[in-house]
């Protein structure tokens, strides 16, 4: 069995040494995306994944960014608070997975199907790349 770490960020990077300043919100849903299809594979597989870094919100590059250049961007208004607490509930509801996938669970194919915490989590994130996307544009947002 293999341990993955899915590229997660080590939590010793600078504000200088990550690539979210550099990533559209657009990356940003891309790389959880690309979380949860490697925790549905190692969910098959039985692998075994990092569940302490993937429940570290500040280890992914959107976490950086929203701690960082994102305050500054957004504002620390109701957009910004928005994103941070969909972005945390993700990765608790990863995190979450990730430890049932650990474990061998039957449960965690079931915790990522359509209607899941999991899934819900996700769509928050793909629903509030679309807002991103238009305040980083200057449009107005819902």
């Amino acid at each position: 069995m293999t341990r993955r770490a899915l590229g997660w960020r080590s939590n010793n990077l600078t504000t200088n040494q990550y690539r979210g300043a550099l990533m559209t919100p657009d990356e940003h849903l891309a790389y959880h995306r690309e979380l949860a299809r490697e925790l549905a594979e190692a969910a098959k597989t039985g692998d075994r994944v990092d569940a302490f870094s993937i429940a570290r919100p500040l280890r992914c590059d959107m976490g950086h960014w929203l701690h960082h250049d994102g305050v500054d961007e957004l504002g620390d208004g109701p957009l910004y608070r928005e994103a941070v607490e969909r972005h945390n509930e993700f990765h608790k509801a990863a995190e979450l997975v990730a430890k049932a996938v650990n474990v061998r669970s039957s449960e965690s194919q079931r915790m990522m199907a359509p209607g899941s915490t999991f899934a819900i989590a996700l769509n928050g994130l793909e629903m509030l790349t679309i807002k991103l996307n238009r305040a980083l544009k200057g449009q107005r947002v819902a």
